[in-house]
């Protein structure tokens, strides 16, 4: 099997006690960049307990642009792979949407399409009307953004409920309160953030 990042050859030793484990997905030298990356960091943010798996640099900052910008689609099981062990048991889980325009433009919701890669049952309960790329507005910009989500129509089964919200990439945190500021009028019980990196530069 092939590195789903590199492309490169793995070899593996052929034993009797992993003859029938699941082959890798990735070479040693790409997980290894992988794990220099790794903070695991827990803090709180907006009232909300947010944990992000990876630094958003090197190889992660390169696997996620090539997933949502050049179509990569592949690396969503890289990303589930990495994921699925810290998917608690919330009874509602939120992923935050992008808009049509970048749907179109994309083909796929980066968020669901690893949520379907790992089977997880999500609420796909919000809107988001920016069409304007993340990465092309400054802090400022970001900050002073009208609220571009909203819930749709029919959507109120979060009252009372545990909400875990979920998205790829933590910079100011303000896409992620923008999302609890709509779901907060809905009266859950509580919300969490998982995401799968950090970004210390913006």
């Amino acid at each position: 099997m092939n590195c789903l990042y590199c492309h490169e050859i793995i070899i593996e030793n052929s034993h009797l006690v992993n003859i029938f484990q699941k082959q890798p997905l990735l070479c040693h030298r790409c997980l290894d960049e992988y794990e220099a990356l790794r903070v695991n960091e827990k803090f709180n943010f907006n009232g909300m307990n947010v944990h992000a798996l990876f630094n958003y640099e090197g190889i992660v900052k390169r696997m996620l642009r090539r997933y949502k910008f050049q179509g990569d689609a592949v690396q969503t099981k890289v990303i589930a792979m990495f994921i699925k062990s810290h998917l608690r048991l919330y009874e509602i889980v939120v992923p935050v949407p992008i808009s049509d325009v970048r749907l179109k433009e994309r083909g796929f919701n980066q968020v669901t399409k690893i949520l379907d890669e790992l089977n997880v049952k999500y609420t796909d309960c919000l809107t988001s009307s920016r069409e304007k790329r993340q990465s092309e507005m400054s802090k400022i910009d970001r900050e002073n953004e009208k609220n571009p989500f909203s819930l749709k129509d029919g959507n109120n089964c979060i009252k009372n409920k545990s909400i875990l919200i979920i998205d790829d990439i933590f910079t100011t945190g303000e896409t992620v309160r923008q999302v609890a500021e709509i779901l907060k009028r809905e009266q859950p019980k509580s919300m969490d953030v998982l995401t799968f990196s950090i970004s210390r530069k913006l």
